[in-house]
Parts: C-alpha cells; sequence; structure tokens
C-alpha cells in the first residue's frame, strides 16, 4: 500500500507534537520535584527550637534534649549535635556538646543552644538533687543487664546458661534473677565490701577474662548503676515497686533525608506518676 506524501506530513508533525508534550512535561515533573526540595544554600535554616522542657528529678537522673533547625521553606533537620549550648546557671545544671544535661544542685535555669547568629532556650528545673537516691534492681540494674545483653538467649538468659550463671530472657524474672545473682556460686558474683572486685563488674569490663568481651567498660553510666546499686546495699525488688506503663519517643515524626541522623529521646512513664529520661 502507498502513503502519501501529505499523510507523511501529518504522521511526522504529530509524533513531533507528542515528543515535545513528554519532553515538556516531564521537564516541569523534574523542575516541581526540584521546587519541592530546595537546595540547602536557598533554603537555610532561620529558627533554632529546643524541646522538651527539662525536669531533672534526682541526683543521678540526665536529660537528652533535642534541638531542631526549622528552615525558610519549613523543613526540620536535627542540629542537636551541631550546636553549642551554655546554661546560665551552672550550679543547677551542667549541659553537654550533644544535648546531655546532668543536675548540679537544686533550682531552676536557662539552657541556651546556638548556631551561628541563631539561638534557642528552654528552661530547665532541678528538684531533690539533695535526697538520698538509690537505684532499683527492677528499673535500672536489670535494664542496665538487658542493654548490654547479658540476659539475651545468646548470653546468660539462655535456659541452660553460660558457665554456670542464669539469668531469666531479658529480665522477665527478677525476684529470681535477684537471688541467682546475690546467692548462686557461692555468692562470689558480689564483692559487698568492695564493688569493684564483684564478678558481675570484673567481668563485663575485661579487668578479668570474660567469654562474651567488652560489654561494660568501667568508665561508662551504666557500670557507675551497678556499682552504686552495690554500694547502697543491693537493695531487693519488690511488689512495691514503681512499674515501667509506657515509653515516650521524641520526635514522633521526622522526614529525613538520605545521610541524615536524628537524636531521639526516650522517656519512660511509670506507675507512680515519676518519669525518668531513659535515652542512654
Amino acid at each position: 500500500m502507498q502513503v502519501g506524501l501529505k499523510q507523511l506530513t501529518r504522521a511526522g508533525l504529530a509524533l513531533a507534537l507528542a515528543s515535545a508534550v513528554v519532553g515538556n512535561s516531564a521537564a516541569w515533573a523534574k523542575g516541581s520535584r526540584k521546587s519541592r526540595r530546595p537546595k540547602a544554600a536557598s533554603n537555610p535554616i532561620v529558627r533554632l527550637e529546643i524541646a522538651p522542657i527539662v525536669r531533672l528529678d534526682g541526683p543521678k537522673m540526665q536529660d537528652q534534649i533535642v534541638v531542631t533547625g526549622i528552615r525558610r521553606h519549613g523543613e526540620q533537620v536535627d542540629m542537636t549535635r551541631k550546636v553549642g549550648f551554655r546554661n546560665y546557671n551552672p550550679k543547677v545544671v551542667k549541659a553537654y556538646r550533644g544535648g546531655l544535661l546532668l543536675p548540679r544542685g537544686n533550682g531552676t535555669t536557662t539552657v541556651e543552644a546556638y548556631y551561628g547568629k541563631l539561638r534557642a532556650t528552654a528552661p530547665v528545673e532541678v528538684r531533690n538533687f539533695d535526697q538520698p537516691f538509690k537505684w532499683s534492681f527492677r528499673n535500672h540494674v536489670i535494664s542496665v543487664m538487658s542493654k548490654v545483653g547479658c540476659n539475651s538467649g545468646a548470653c546468660h538468659g539462655a535456659a541452660a546458661g553460660k558457665n554456670g550463671f542464669r539469668l531469666s530472657l531479658r529480665g522477665y524474672d527478677v525476684k529470681t534473677d535477684y537471688t541467682r545473682l546475690l546467692h548462686e556460686g557461692g555468692g562470689r558474683r558480689i564483692e559487698r565490701s568492695h564493688p569493684a572486685r564483684s564478678l558481675i563488674l570484673m567481668k563485663p569490663s575485661m579487668a578479668i577474662p570474660h567469654a562474651g568481651g567488652l560489654r561494660l567498660p568501667a568508665n561508662k553510666r551504666m557500670y557507675g548503676v551497678l556499682s552504686q546499686w552495690i554500694a547502697s546495699g543491693m537493695p531487693a525488688p519488690s511488689d512495691k515497686d514503681a512499674r515501667l506503663v509506657k515509653l515516650n519517643v521524641f520526635p514522633e515524626h521526622r522526614i529525613l533525608d538520605k545521610g541524615a541522623e536524628q537524636q531521639l529521646r526516650v522517656e519512660a512513664q511509670f506507675s507512680d506518676g515519676h518519669v525518668e529520661d531513659v535515652t542512654q
């Protein structure tokens, strides 16, 4: 079948128009995507925000704050490890780079985060700093053991334990764990008069050989929780202990670019109404 010159011309024109429409649509879509996520240079951080309001209850508590940068077009980016910190009253609280706050005395103060010319402040309250404090076996000691893996299925939380030492899996039976820790093995795992000589500390800190490797560096807060619990007389778990009822994570939602990081804050609510920052 023969095709006339006019028909070829019309077909070519239609094809060209179709290509132009597709090309323009693709260019528009590409441009639209760029407009939705501007480059950082044209979308600078214009404001800082600190959250949450901090209340430290007791001498051993600590708090992780989160600093957010707000860009010109509204996007939120984590700035917690990029800002500097200044506290208006160092006798009340000490602010460390990275947003960690530690109490120094009762009172109220203000913590400031700064980045270039940008500033943001948050109120801080410390109370009961001068009151006696004891770590809870149920809520603190077991938490440390769980985080470093002592009571995991691959370690002493296995049904048969490891090397003669057994713990309940992930600490579900705290009273039995307490008994085993203090009394099994001839009581050699705890040195009441010299906590640092306790096997429960010497092995995971690698002061003596430990098949599980380094789990509890001696300069870390978690080591301090166990050693101070031993030094305070190893208070036993009780049915009257406050129970964990809820965990809150801040921020609840955040959109991240590829490669971006986000500092979280994890807060524990207990049955007696008190709240602890348990991020660390």
